[in-house]
């Protein structure tokens, strides 16, 4: 089997056994019947490849619920940009859909794209910049995007050529100073958005620093800016303000939906939250592959380039066919283990591009082709993303996941 083939064919979405039907709080169908797997088949598909990802949707789905618990239940606008954290773009859309996410936002065209040609039908914010050539595919395709500059009029101007609506986001910089009008230029704005006949306004939205007092009064200049749009008469539709971060810390920001990104695939936002851990998530991804050999090295045999480690006795390693291209930080290399038989065995020497070492004193514990996790549970020892990159410099699970992932490595959902 091809690759390719294989790819398409280890997207198993394990949500239930019969189709989820309804209508979700912001008026979107959803209508999905995921495809279960077997045994047989997953084993078939996984004696291929290594290495490979293993995504629990049982564990997205308890942290969906955690999210939904903490917020009062509002909706959510679940963030899956940069390829769903590592997770899948399309494969998450359809599964967070057919649990009743109400909208997802990407940060890339493409992105929505893709959610849209695999069939997802929840609103969809583009969070990115778009392009007078780019108003045609928001508009045919329902894709909304995030607007705080005058493209909005060449997209008003598209849609009423193509005889539609086109709905959009506001953007409004309260502080970031990322992308947004800025607040204090926002109301003049809003009334001109309010005046197209082609525009409607689905939703306003801001983004926060992170820095706790800074946050407060950028919450209260985005609540100054709602206000006097509705003075006005002008409808801003659903106000959005936290992410991950804020539903962590900022119940007085969840306004009428909340944007989680990370704490969706079970990891927390920053090294203070996983210690206190207020919202009980479950960390989604697996990463798995076999002992690619095993061998014996004699005293002052070496491993790796510029003799990286040398045995300073007889000593037994064994070989794992991952490394830096599949997206592990090099740094893991004497920083990290790995889960064999349900035990623990040290990563060591150089990490290369596609090779990892790890070393044992038994030849009976360790053979070629036993399965191995870099990341995740196996028996009664786990590994977990933040307990690695907390002992790396200049690393972060958002670096580790979106960064590093190569989206080319295998997925199954399980």
């Amino acid at each position: 089997m091809k690759r390719r083939d294989f790819i398409q064919k280890a997207v198993i979405l394990s949500a239930g056994a019969s189709a989820v039907a309804g209508v979700d709080a912001m008026g979107i169908t959803l209508t999905h019947t995921p495809e279960l797997p077997t045994d047989k088949k997953m084993k078939d598909l996984m004696g291929q490849y290594d290495p490979w990802m293993e995504i629990n949707t049982e564990h997205i789905k308890w942290n969906i619920e955690q999210i939904r618990k903490i917020t009062g239940n509002r909706p959510i606008c679940a963030v899956i940009k940069c390829n769903a954290y590592g997770h899948g773009t399309a494969e998450m859309g359809k599964f967070l859909e057919s649990i009743g996410i109400q909208g997802m936002a990407v940060v890339k065209i493409p992105e929505a794209l893709e959610l849209r040609n695999k069939g997802v039908k929840s609103w969809i914010l583009n969070l990115g910049p778009y392009s007078k050539e780019e108003t045609k595919i928001l508009v045919e395709h329902d894709i909304m995007p995030s607007v705080y500059n005058d493209t909005v009029f060449y997209l008003n101007e598209t849609a009423r050529q193509m005889g539609k609506i086109a709905g959009i986001h506001l953007k409004i910089d309260t502080g970031l100073g990322r992308v947004g009008i800025p607040y204090y230029d926002a109301t003049p704005f809003i009334e001109k958005l309010s005046k197209l006949s082609n525009i409607k306004i689905h939703g306003i939205l801001t983004s926060f620093t992170e820095e706790k007092e800074f946050d407060k009064e950028q919450l209260k200049n985005f609540n100054e800016v709602v206000k006097k749009a509705n003075e006005k008469g002008i409808d801003v539709g659903i106000k959005h303000c936290v992410s991950s971060d804020g539903i962590c810390t900022f119940p007085d920001a969840y306004l009428d939906a909340v944007r989680p990104g990370i704490l969706i695939y079970g990891h927390y936002p920053n090294d203070a939250e996983y210690k206190l851990q207020r919202i009980q998530v479950k960390p989604a991804l697996t990463i798995k592959c076999r002992v690619a050999q095993v061998k014996k090295l004699r005293k002052g045999d070496s491993v790796s380039y510029h003799k990286a480690y040398t045995a300073d006795a007889e000593q037994w390693i064994a070989t794992l066919p991952i490394g830096g291209y599949d997206g592990l930080p090099r740094s893991m290399a004497n920083n990290a283990d790995v889960l064999i038989n349900g035990k623990r065995y040290p990563l060591i020497a150089g990490m290369t591009s596609d090779h990892s070492y790890t070393k044992f004193e038994n030849a009976e514990e360790v053979k070629t082709g036993d399965e191995a996790v870099i990341l995740g549970r196996q028996g009664n020892e786990e590994i977990k993303a933040e307990d690695i990159l907390s002992k790396l410099e200049n690393s972060s699970v958002y670096r580790f996941l979106i960064d590093g992932m190569n989206p080319l490595i295998p997925k199954v959902y399980i």
